[in-house]
Parts: structure tokens; C-alpha cells; sequence
């Protein structure tokens, strides 16, 4: 029989391997079981040596289940959906999450994170009334609320607020700032600087742009901060 002809005698009754041994290869016999685990076991070896590990040096399970584990997943554990958000219970004032997250190393796997879901202010340096002359907290403009977990309430009004100060001009080293706020709008603020005078402009900057607006984000929060440190934590 010629190879073309092999080619398309597709109802052979041991399939591929016998149209091969009839075309001319090494045996004319059917394959037995031990052939066809031995090529299995070839195909197997190749793989295995390509598969990535995840970090805890667990391989993937194939059956992985997807969603959200019932309590939270070590960090460098393998899971099945990259990019899924997962959060847990914590305290008043932070919670846990965990996030399936890829590389070019590993296989997808479990990482955390610690989320702040509130910030109570200390108020430890020179105050200043906020709103006095601007106009009512609800006839401001309203600085919209786009948080979903990882990303919280409060993370995204302390984002806000940073765009403030740096829109106004940096922060010295080893400072910060404070703002209070009552039903979205800041009431007060508070500055740790050195030389907190030579920053009499900045603060103002700061004031007039939180009096301008209300922050959808601190309708149901107290505080939000700002702070530059070189030193180590």
C-alpha cells in the first residue's frame, strides 16, 4: 500500500499506528498497550519539564475551582482566575484581600493586600477652619466615588486629596497633612511642616480646592491624609 493511500484510510481498526505500520514502519503488528503507554509516557515527560510551579512550589490542579475560597487562600498558592478580588473580614479600620495574579515566572497564584477602609485623624499640627465663605457643601461640585474592591472608599479619597497637595506644590520632606470632613465636605485642616509658615501659600491652595468641592468618597468617612517621609518604617 503506498503512504497515500495510508493517509486517507481513516477507518483503520487500531487507528493511526496501524496505517503507519502499514505504510512501513518497524512493526506489522497492532499496538499493544504497553506500546501506546510508552508513547503517553514520552508525551508526558516533555510536558512536564515546561510547567510552571506556583511560588509555594505547588503545580497547578487542573480542577482548580474558581470564585472566591471560603477563607483566605495563602499567599503564593495557586488559583484558577487571574485577576479575581477576594475580600475578607477584617477590623474597623482594614481589611484583607486577596488577588489571583500572573507572571512570567510562576503559575497564576494567590496573593494579599491590606486595604484601609478608615482613617481617624490626630490632628498634631497647625489647624485651620475649612469653609468658612464657600459656598453650601451640597451646591458644590461633586468630586465623583468610583471605589470597588481592592480599591475602597477611603484608598480613593486619600488619592484625591494627594492630588490636591501635589496640584498646589510638594510636600517637604518629613511632613503631612490632615483634613477632616463632615458629610463630604472638609471642615478642617491640619499641617506638620518645618518652617510651616514658609508654606502659608500652599496651604491656601489647598483650602480653596477643598472648599470647592464635595467628595462623594468622605460622605460616609471622617479623614483623609497626605504625608512624605524618607525615613524607614
Amino acid at each position: 500500500m503506498s503512504r497515500a493511500a495510508c493517509l486517507v484510510r481513516t477507518s483503520c481498526a487500531y487507528g493511526a499506528l496501524v496505517c503507519l505500520s502499514a505504510c512501513g514502519a518497524s512493526s506489522s503488528k497492532p499496538p499493544t498497550a504497553a506500546d501506546a503507554g510508552s508513547e503517553a509516557g514520552a508525551g508526558g515527560d516533555a510536558g512536564a519539564g515546561s510547567a510552571k510551579s506556583c511560588p509555594n512550589g505547588d503545580l497547578p490542579n487542573p480542577v482548580l475551582a474558581l470564585g472566591c475560597p471560603a477563607s483566605i487562600p495563602d499567599a503564593g498558592s495557586c488559583c484558577a482566575q487571574v485577576g479575581l478580588s477576594c475580600p475578607y473580614p477584617g477590623g474597623a479600620m482594614s481589611h484583607p484581600v486577596a488577588l489571583c495574579v500572573d507572571d512570567s515566572v510562576h503559575a497564576p497564584s494567590w496573593g494579599q493586600t491590606t486595604v484601609l477602609d478608615r482613617l481617624v485623624c490626630t490632628f498634631s499640627g497647625t489647624e485651620s477652619t475649612l469653609g468658612v465663605g464657600a459656598g453650601a457643601c451640597s451646591e458644590r461640585n461633586v468630586e465623583p466615588c468610583g471605589a470597588h474592591d481592592p480599591i475602597t472608599p477611603q484608598t480613593l479619597l486619600q488619592s484625591q486629596f494627594s492630588t490636591i497637595v501635589d496640584g498646589c506644590g510638594a510636600l517637604p520632606d518629613e511632613s503631612s497633612l490632615q483634613v477632616e470632613f463632615r458629610g463630604g465636605c472638609a471642615t478642617r485642616l491640619s499641617a506638620s511642616l518645618p518652617g510651616a509658615a514658609d508654606y502659608a501659600v500652599m496651604l491656601s491652595c489647598v483650602g480653596k480646592a477643598l472648599d470647592a468641592l464635595h467628595f462623594a468618597c468622605a460622605d460616609d468617612l471622617d479623614c483623609a491624609s497626605v504625608e512624605r517621609s524618607t525615613l524607614p518604617r
